[in-house]
């Protein structure tokens, strides 16, 4: 048979005072009748009780209500003031009025239908949904016993409602109770972190609306920062710095201010266990480096020197909030560094250091001539790469150190194009030589073979055989390129009797004019001479016998001739 209110209340004030010894709360006439929030939950057996009547009973579905109760509109959960829409709507009795955190409520229900599953929640006054704590299964006369649920942490201090729905017939019973806060309490996401991380943290236990400083390891420091308690006097996800402090055990502190609750928790701040990587290990001088980092203190300043960390840094990076980096074209190789080069890194806040060694190898320079063959004389130019930026190139015939040809300076990225224009000189012979460029900074030699080509000139006249009194010119090839050439008339070196500036092709023509003398007689050799070249070319001329008189007639004299005396 069906307890109405009355009958119940009677039941409960006999049973708590003679025979359970607990205290109870009845929802007297002060419970609103609210509508189920649907009927597909999960039958949960909370009490470990089995499936006996009156206890929830596990891995069963709950039914569809299906003969709701004539009853006013459902209506929110309200102040424990409210009223009853009729008094035969069922009760809910608790084992308390006042809790604490983490203790155990008990909660009977009378007045549901019989065996239909009941969903038992938690609200606030306001009418907030707080807990959901499950489903039981009311027995044959519509009751359910021992429904004990816990009083989790995160439940506020203050006033609460135990609402019970019945899932067949959308009858509500409810009953109130307070949670006596049991001092102050620290809950952490993670109670490890590195120094300049963040963690989040909740606590509660304080008196609502104050300020709670946070400190670390000692209130005798200053409070890292404060936050304000809610209306439940609660802090809820706080986001907390860990400070620049040595790896180990530390103890996180919060502090009430008006209150003056403390409570605190133990912290590890774990170690940094920073590397880096280079971009190259192997590069060359003046080579831009880039470097990835891990594991330094989030945020840090990390600068690096050169070798050890004695002199003064030679440039810094920033950490993300990660306490990563990572660079591109940060640092350049010293110009005269080889072998070996360490960069030290060094974190400002976690104190570690990394050595890194890279292998820098020498400049690998890059060397062409514009020809390589040509007598004396021939012009040659130099294209190039790979040198230090702007340096002095010195050219050498032979090995660095040796006769010197030429001087010019590398553009800004060690290259250059026609560049230190000389000529081979006269007085190489001919054969194989060698051109080495080497630059001031670079150091690094680079030769060339050239092949020098013998100067064989050959001479030419516009005339071969004539009488005296003829002009001739001189034209002559094969000499040294650019080179003056003499001409000389017999055997007489003493002065030139015509002079000739050879082209780039070592040729010349036309040279002179020059007059076959009177009293030339004979064969004359003209001989060529190459003023740098040394080298000479002989053409002879033939002087034939001027013509008789008779043979003379009707023609012309020669132009440079006088018509002799009659």
């Amino acid at each position: 048979m069906r307890f109405s209110a009355r009958k119940a209340m009677l039941w409960v004030g006999i049973a708590a005072g003679i025979a359970l010894g607990i205290v109870a709360v009845v929802a007297m006439p002060t419970a609103s009748v609210w509508q189920s929030q649907g009927s597909d939950k999960e039958v949960i057996d909370l009490t470990n009780s089995g499936a006996a009547e009156g206890t929830r009973v596990p891995g069963v579905a709950s039914p569809q209500p299906t003969k709701p109760r004539q009853q006013a509109a459902p209506s929110r959960p309200g102040s424990p003031q409210d009223g009853l829409v009729s008094g035969s709507q069922p009760i809910v009795i608790l084992n308390a009025a006042i809790v604490t955190h983490n203790t155990e409520m008990v909660a009977r229900g009378y007045g549901f239908e019989p065996r239909e599953d009941v969903l038992i929640s938690v609200y606030g006054t306001s009418g907030n949904l707080e807990s959901e704590i499950g489903l039981i299964r009311a027995d044959k006369e519509g009751n359910f016993n021992e429904a004990k649920f816990p009083i989790a942490k995160d439940l506020a201090p203050g006033e609460h409602v135990v609402v019970a729905v019945g899932q067949t017939s959308g009858a509500t019973g409810r009953a109130s109770f307070r949670i006596q806060g049991s001092g102050p309490w620290l809950s952490l996401d993670s109670y490890s972190a590195k120094p300049n991380s963040y963690y989040t943290f909740n606590a509660g236990g304080f008196e609502p609306g104050e300020q709670v400083a946070m400190y670390f390891d000692s209130l005798s420091t200053e409070p890292m920062g404060a936050a304000q308690a809610d209306e439940y006097g609660m802090l809820s996800e706080v986001r907390a710095k860990v400070p620049a402090v040595g790896e180990g055990d530390h103890s996180f502190i919060l502090v009430g201010q008006k209150s003056r609750a403390v409570v605190s928790t133990s912290f590890t701040v774990l170690g940094f266990y920073p590397w880096v990587g280079l971009t190259s290990y192997s590069p060359r001088p003046e080579e831009r480096l880039g470097f990835i980092g891990h594991d330094f203190a989030p945020g840090e300043r990390v600068s690096y020197f050169l070798n050890d960390t004695s002199g003064a840094p030679i440039g810094a990076v920033v950490a993300d909030e990660n306490g990563n980096f990572e660079t591109q074209d940060t640092f350049e190789v010293p110009v005269n560094a080889t072998g070996d080069l360490v960069l030290v890194f060094f974190g400002s806040i976690s104190q570690k250091s990394v050595d890194v060694t890279m292998n820098v190898l020498p400049f690998g320079p890059g060397l062409e001539l514009s020809t390589y063959a040509g007598p004396p004389g021939t012009k040659v130019s130099l294209n190039g790469q790979g040198f230090a930026r702007n340096e002095v190139v010195h050219v050498y015939i032979g090995k660095v150190g040796g006769r010197e040809v030429s001087t010019f300076k590398a553009d800004g990225e060690g290259k250059f194009s026609g560049a230190g224009e000389f000529a081979v000189p006269f007085d190489v012979g001919a054969g194989s030589i060698t051109f080495t460029a080497v630059g001031d900074s670079s150091k690094v030699p680079i030769s060339l073979e050239f092949a020098v080509l013998e100067i064989a000139p050959w001479a030419t006249l516009s005339q071969y055989n004539a009488p005296p009194g003829t002009i001739i010119t001189f034209s002559g090839n094969g000499f040294g390129l650019g080179e003056v050439v003499n001409i000389y008339a017999g055997s007489d070196r003493s002065k030139p009797i015509a002079t000739a500036q050879a082209d780039e092709a070592g040729a010349f023509t036309e040279a002179g004019p020059y007059v076959i003398p009177e009293d030339a007689k004979g064969k004359l050799d003209f001989t060529y001479v190459g003023e740098q070249s040394k080298a000479t070319a002989t053409a002879t001329f033939t002087v034939s016998e001027p013509p008789s008189a008779e043979e003379g007639q009707g023609e012309q004299p020669p132009a440079n001739e006088q018509t002799p005396d009659r």
